[in-house]
């Protein structure tokens, strides 16, 4: 893929409002690069979606993130970001309080996917994969 060595993206979904707080708060540490976020709803053709997707990663259990030419996933996603990420601002101290600890991320995270799970079932948003297959 290599997409770019000095960027970490982000790739969530646009109308989960947990996935969307997350793109616009999360800050990466300056030696870490560049932190580029893709809405996998509005930016179907990216081409850092479209190779996620081409390995088969589903959008509906959780949010990628590429980095050095690897994918993480849901709760690795989680990790990786508070290994990466800055301690500015109140998210993304609270993101690096909590998913550090790997055992934290694997123990909250279905909890988070089931949050938005629910939040986008009561919104009567349809799951990513029915519009990813369009």
């Amino acid at each position: 893929m290599n997409q770019n060595a000095n960027t970490l993206w982000f790739v969530y979904d646009g109308q989960c409002p947990l996935c969307n707080t997350a793109a616009q708060a999360y800050r990466v540490r300056k030696a870490v690069g560049q932190l580029q976020t893709i809405d996998a709803r509005t930016e179907r053709t990216h081409p850092v979606l479209l190779s996620i997707l081409a390995e088969g990663y589903d959008l509906d259990q959780g949010m990628v993130v590429s980095w050095n030419d690897q994918y993480y996933q849901g709760r690795d996603a989680l990790f990786l970001m508070a290994l990466l990420g800055t301690r500015i601002g109140w998210y993304n101290r609270i993101n690096v309080l909590l998913f550090r600890s790997r055992w934290i991320a694997n123990a909250l995270y279905p909890s988070l996917r089931a949050t938005r799970n629910l939040l986008l079932a009561t919104k009567g948003i349809a799951p990513l994969r029915s519009i990813n297959h369009e």
